[in-house]
């Protein structure tokens, strides 16, 4: 369903850059389909936040 973003497509999507790692730009909001992604796309997150 749309509500828990099963069985849509995403409207986000993280680049892994070889050289700056992982990126998410300009995103106010991102849904994951579980806990450890949401931790992981959050670590990306705060990680490109303090290197920028």
């Amino acid at each position: 369903t749309e509500a828990t973003g099963v069985g849509t497509a995403p409207s986000v999507y993280l680049r892994e850059d070889p050289i700056c790692g992982t990126q998410l730009e300009n995103q106010s909001e991102l849904r994951a389909p579980t806990a450890e992604k949401a931790a992981y796309y959050l670590d990306a997150a705060l990680a490109a936040r303090c290197t920028t």
